[in-house]
């Protein structure tokens, strides 16, 4: 019961996950006096060398499963110690009092938040920001309590950050709360409060209502007794550290000084004149020390004064306070999308914030040199607070983008030619040398994995993918035709012994996701680049499979020879996302550890996503696209970035404010 409802019953959830661990160590004690018996041994050596690569990090688990079931079927005595007594205490006394067990659908679809919010800690104190409230908070952290951040986490005193920075989130929910609670009529019903945290730890202790740290489990208990049957839903979203100034001046302020202005100022002027003190406090602590981030936004300024000659913008650029602030506004709308197609200082797509990071670096270097006494902010409109809406709307275009469900990055043309020079030197029948080709192929025609490659599983030469007839699913010889000039037909011999004779190719789909099985579609010799050239590339495929083959059909053709064991294997979908990854990691400079998940991003399915960037980038029409790469619906917009059309937007109309008269 407890675990069905906890999906959507945060507080079922933050009782639940902590059970779970204290139930396993209960388990594995009974195991391991009972593990005399080698049989359970043998069993889970044998279960974890047949476990695919796909779950090995589940093996634990898996492992904890097989404990459970010997010691039960050996009716082993488990011994719960009184933690999990006191754990399933509490459920049992929720369920014996018959409460709901319920959260509002409110706050499981998306809304909009009716209460914003912002928190912090640092070394001084946990400041919390609500202006929908008009309000904030300042708690001083005393230095006994930092001392103890600063201690070796295997300490019985550690407090790690993280959990200075759930309590800002929590101080934040509370103030909500009781807003909502005394004056329910303000609000909506079952109202949402999102608050900007730059802590990711943080972000995911809320979300997910567990940790293995014990100090954050009982904040995470203590949050879910608030939430339990509230009126009020959270939703807490990220937010880089250089954009959270508000809670991170809050945090850094004085007590004794801050607290002696206010009392000095009129009750009622107090709430009102908090924003406008935040920025003296903020001017009076000075630029950042820290030496990193002040070289990342040196080197993001510099990246915007690039951007501006890129587009011989930046001779009318400065002064600033001759441009109308319109202009700025677009401007800034139109830096965000170049940013958005992936044109950043790692020349790679980035997230939402971290292009809003840019973005707030570009405008107070603008702010800088604008002599306008109105204290315009490029990125505004004059006297709000919020993005102005051409910035607003590429914003929620790129997040749009980024919160598709299982979005794959695409392949492109710099990761295509960076593989191909790290191949060149692989011998030709090498995993390395097959997938250079084949990768050059589909990226071009935009293949999805089933239509050349095997499943995950399927690298024998014995067991390949069989469509609904029986036959091989992706590409055999017999599906490729070689054409000359004038149309003529070549033979495979022909074309081998004439490389360049081949003008044309002719590739037949045998099998398709839409159902068109059978389609043919032509493609050309690129002329202009030979290592791009399609031609050249299936050439060569076909070339290495008739050393491996002959002309044999109904054999797929993406075949390469094992470096160990020399024999003969299919390329797989492990295979590709191998290589596609270490492409990455390469060309973008990326941490296997810290941008892991950007780097499952790259798998068979970004060929035909880089593809679509591709074909839309270089102003392709919508049913182009989709005739060009197969599609019956428009399910392809969902895989790139809509900032082409609207980029052209955005550089039309800065034209067409720069001819206003200033005023």
């Amino acid at each position: 019961m407890v675990d069905s409802t906890a999906e959507y019953f945060p507080w079922a959830r933050a009782q639940l996950f902590p059970l779970h661990d204290r139930l396993r160590h209960a388990i594995k004690h009974a195991y391991t006096r009972a593990k005399a018996d080698m049989r359970v041994k043998q069993k889970v050596d044998n279960l974890k060398r047949q476990l695919p690569r796909a779950l090995k990090e589940r093996f634990d688990s898996l492992h904890c499963c097989i404990m459970a079931e010997f010691v039960w079927r050996n009716s082993y005595r488990i011994r719960i110690d009184a933690e999990c007594i006191a754990a399933l205490r509490i459920i049992y006394d929720y369920a014996k009092g018959r409460f709901p067990w319920e959260q509002p659908i409110g706050h499981i679809v998306p809304r909009d938040p009716a209460i914003e919010a912002s928190h912090d800690a640092s070394a001084e104190a946990i400041g919390v920001y609500i202006p929908t409230l008009r309000c904030w908070c300042f708690v001083p952290i005393s230095q006994a309590m930092w001392s103890r951040t600063k201690l070796l986490s295997t300490h019985p005193a550690f407090v790690h950050i993280n959990a200075l920075e759930f309590i800002g989130g929590l101080l934040c929910y509370i103030i909500a709360l009781t807003a909502v609670s005394i004056r329910p009529s303000q609000f909506p019903p079952t109202p949402i409060l999102r608050t900007d945290c730059d802590n990711t730890s943080a972000i995911a202790w809320f979300r997910k209502m567990t940790t293995s740290s014990v100090i954050g489990q009982n904040l995470i208990r203590l949050f879910a007794e608030f939430m339990l049957l509230s009126p009020l839903g959270l939703r807490m979203d990220h937010l880089a550290g250089e954009l959270n100034t508000k809670a991170d001046v809050i945090s850094h302020m004085s007590c004794g000084k801050r607290t002696r202005i206010l009392e000095s100022l009129p009750l009622e002027s107090r709430t009102l004149i908090a924003p406008s003190l935040d920025a003296v406090f903020q001017c009076e602590m000075g630029a950042s020390d820290k030496t990193k981030q002040l070289g990342r936004v040196r080197a993001m300024r510099i990246h915007f004064i690039w951007f501006l000659r890129q587009h011989h913008l930046y001779g009318s650029f400065f002064p600033v306070n001759k441009l109308p602030l319109e202009t700025l506004n677009y401007l800034m709308a139109s830096y965000a999308a170049h940013l958005g197609t992936g044109h950043t200082l790692s020349a790679r797509l980035v997230k939402v914030g971290t292009i809003k990071t840019y973005i707030a670096a570009a405008a107070s270097l603008c702010m800088a040199f604008d002599d306008n006494s109105s204290g315009r902010d490029p990125r505004k409109m004059l006297g709000e607070s919020n993005l102005s809406p051409p910035l607003k709307r590429v914003c929620d275009e790129l997040k749009r983008w980024e919160d598709i469900p299982d979005r794959r990055e695409p392949w492109t043309v710099a990761q295509q030619l960076l593989f191909q020079t790290n191949a060149a030197d692989a011998d030709w029948s090498s995993k390395e040398a097959v997938l250079s080709d084949w990768f050059g192929v589909m990226q071009l025609a935009g293949g999805r994995r089933g239509e050349w490659a095997q499943d995950r599983g399927r690298g024998l030469i014995t067991n390949p993918d069989l469509n609904a007839r029986g036959d091989p699913a992706a590409f055999c010889l017999q599906d490729i035709n070689f054409f000359a000039s004038g149309k003529k037909k070549l033979t495979v011999a022909q074309a081998l012994a004439t490389p360049m004779a081949v003008e044309t190719v002719l590739l037949k789909w045998r099998m398709q996701k839409n159902g068109d099985h059978g389609e043919e579609k032509q493609f050309s010799r690129n002329e202009d680049d030979p290592k791009l050239c399609i031609i050249l590339k299936w050439i060569n495929i076909v070339r290495h499979f008739v050393k491996f083959f002959g002309y044999k059909h109904n054999v797929p053709m993406a075949v390469y020879r094992h470096d160990d064991t020399n024999n003969l294997c299919y390329i797989t979908s492990a295979d590709i996302e191998d290589g596609m990854q270490r492409t990455a990691i390469e060309l973008y400079e990326l941490d296997t550890q810290r941008d892991k998940d950007d780097i499952k991003r790259f798998s068979a399915h970004s060929l035909r996503v880089g593809a679509c960037v591709i074909l839309q980038a270089l102003g392709f029409q919508d049913h182009q696209i989709q005739q060009l790469l197969r599609w019956k619906s428009d399910k392809w917009r969902t895989y790139t970035r809509n900032l082409f059309i609207m980029t052209k937007k955005h550089n039309r109309a800065v034209f067409e404010a720069s001819k206003m008269p200033n005023f």
